[in-house]
């Protein structure tokens, strides 16, 4: 993803975000962890199988209202799409993955116009996608059929997001 932040502008993060760093502000922070950099792919490709798998049968799916003022949380019992994401990258932090590499991303559904949070995780070869409404781990390039992105954090600081250009956007 760095020729992603090369085509980029900064722009401001989804409020449910500033919400969320507010409420869990060590889930915010830049965190690095060498571990993960020594990691075979094959092993990570299956931790990260497994953490989307675990998080999308723990929490049971809700369609909300959407709305600039729903919080996003931490292992919920229900939640939506940014509950899910969230969770799976808590998870993956707490498992030594640093926050450069777990990004939160804002999508579009392009069938409904239904915006839609994601989990996209930086693997040595390839940047996938860990999703509610997906039970494989897809590798980014093939979810543009079915999203464009909206914005991403930034891979330097959790706390910035940036809008990418020629990534699925018009």
């Amino acid at each position: 993803m760095s020729n992603l932040a090369a085509r980029a502008e900064h722009v401001l993060p989804p409020l449910q975000h500033t919400f969320f760093c507010m409420k869990y502000p060590s889930e915010c922070k830049s965190q690095t962890e060498a571990k993960a950099q020594l990691v075979p792919k094959a092993i990570r490709i299956r931790e990260l199988q497994q953490v989307n798998a675990t998080v999308n049968q723990a929490i049971s799916s809700v369609q909300l209202q959407p709305s600039p003022l729903k919080q996003w949380t931490i292992f919920p019992r229900m939640g939506d799409c940014g509950d899910y994401a969230v969770t799976k990258r808590h998870v993956l932090l707490s498992r030594g993955w640093p926050s450069s590499h777990l990004l939160l991303a804002e999508v579009v559904l392009r069938r409904t116009g239904v915006h839609h949070l994601i989990l996209i995780a930086k693997t040595r070869n390839e940047n996938v996608v860990l999703d509610n409404l997906r039970s494989e781990v897809l590798p980014l390039k093939d979810i543009f059929r079915d999203y464009f992105m909206i914005r991403i954090e930034a891979s330097d600081n959790p706390e910035f997001w940036i809008r990418p250009r020629g990534y699925g956007l018009s």
